[in-house]
Formats: C-alpha cells, sequence, structure tokens
C-alpha cells in the first residue's frame, strides 16, 4: 500500500504539486495486503505469454469537504478516471461532504471497518486526533492538498502511517496572498475598496489563512495605511 501512495505522490509532481513527507516502509502491511505474483514470462519479441497473476484491490477512501466543489470534482476525475486505470488494483471510496470534526471521525470509523488501507484527505480538523487513530488502525494518512501549519505537523511528523501533506508550503502560499493584491494596486491604482474572501482562514484552513494575510499585509504596504487590527487578527475572524 505504501509503495502504490509513493508512486501516486510521484504522478502529483507532473502535475505540479510539491510533495512532502514520507516514512519508513512497513513491510508487514505489504504483506498482509498483497499477493504473491509470479514471475511473467516473454516471447521473442517482447510480448507478454504468461501473466496471471491476481493483485489485492487496494481501498484508500478519499475524505472530502464538498462533493460538488470544482477542485474535488477534478481531483475525482484524477483519480477515478485516470489513477484507477493506470493501476488497474485500486479503488477510491469518497466520504459524504465532511464539515465537521464529527463527521470526520466517523468516517475514519468506517474506513477501518470496511478495510481501508489509506486516507487521502482534503479537509482536516485534528490532524493529530486524526492520524493517531489511522495508526491505530494500521491505515495510512496523507494531506492530499493543501499546507498544514507548522505545529500541527510536528505533532505527527514521526508517526509512521503519516506520509506527509501534498502542497507547496507556507511561504508560497503566503506570496500567492501577495502577489494578486499587487496586481490589483497596480492595476487600478485608483480603486480603494476590496472584497476579500478568506475562505476557511477562520476555521483552521492553512493555505486560506496565509493567502489572506498576504493579501492584507501587501494593500496595507500598497497603500500606506495601518489597519485597527493586525493581518493575522483580521484572517482568523469568522466576522465579516
Amino acid at each position: 500500500m505504501k509503495k502504490f501512495l509513493s508512486l501516486f505522490l510521484a504522478f502529483s509532481m507532473i502535475f505540479g504539486l510539491a510533495a512532502c513527507g514520507g516514512q519508513e516502509t512497513v513491510d508487514k502491511m505489504d504483506e498482509q495486503q498483497t499477493e504473491e505474483i509470479p514471475e511473467t514470462e516473454y516471447g521473442e519479441n517482447g510480448e507478454v505469454l504468461v501473466n496471471s497473476a491476481s493483485k489485492k484491490v487496494h481501498k484508500i477512501g478519499v475524505l472530502v469537504y464538498s462533493n460538488t466543489d470544482e477542485e474535488v470534482l477534478g481531483f475525482r476525475e484524477y483519480l477515478e478516471g485516470y489513477v484507477e486505470k493506470c493501476f488497474n488494483n485500486v479503488d477510491f471510496v469518497y466520504s459524504d461532504s465532511i464539515t465537521s470534526a464529527e463527521e470526520c471521525m466517523n468516517f475514519l470509523a468506517t474506513a477501518a471497518e470496511e478495510g481501508i488501507e489509506g486516507i487521502m484527505s482534503f479537509n482536516s480538523y485534528d490532524l493529530k486526533a486524526e492520524v493517531d487513530f489511522c495508526a491505530e488502525n494500521e491505515m495510512y494518512f496523507i494531506i492530499a492538498s493543501g499546507t498544514v501549519a507548522d505545529d500541527s505537523f510536528a505533532q505527527v511528523e514521526d508517526n509512521p502511517y503519516f506520509l506527509g501533506e501534498v502542497g507547496p508550503g507556507k511561504e508560497i502560499e503566503y506570496q500567492a496572498g501577495v502577489n494578486m493584491a499587487n496586481h490589483f494596486a497596480t492595476e487600478h491604482p485608483d480603486e480603494h475598496e476590496y472584497f476579500i474572501l478568506s475562505g476557511g482562514a477562520g476555521m483552521g484552513n492553512e493555505m486560506h489563512h496565509l493567502r489572506t494575510v498576504g493579501i492584507l499585509d501587501a494593500l496595507q504596504k500598497a497603500y500606506g495605511v495601518q489597519f485597527e487590527e493586525s493581518s493575522e487578527d483580521i484572517a482568523m475572524s469568522s466576522e465579516p
């Protein structure tokens, strides 16, 4: 299973995703989950003569925040329409739209009962609790898209069942917000009013948080102003 997820990360990097993390191999899992594959025989021209090996299907749970979001739909098309066909021995099992920590843990519990071997998470509420639960049930866990706060990452980075995150990192997330704000300030110098969507920043989404802080910092610098509250406090607020 871990070998498969490593290959999946390699495919992800082709599409511009930067993979971080990865731990030592757990050999016991491979022994339990896959059947021994007989050696393939080839003809004089390299054609396959015998390859009757049957591989066990690996089930991977995909934890999502919405089943109708464009990002989720794009990844689903890639995973089910491309990865499943390439490997031919993997089945992605999607959650319903997860909107709370309780729903998240319920999905993980169901996944463990159904023999799912790994979780690709697009929405994390308590990373340590989620990874700890997966480790107890011998399920691997990876943040499939996004950036994790340093303190949260540090709590799970040594867990062999945590495979890390697939995301650009905090510096690039912050700079994305800065670049966006600078673009509008430069292209529309006479416009002084902005409507900023902070997304899930106030709910702990680190990517949204960092980008919002970047936007606020850049606008203050561009217009030579200082907000009454810090960029950090404004970005983390759940109030307009």
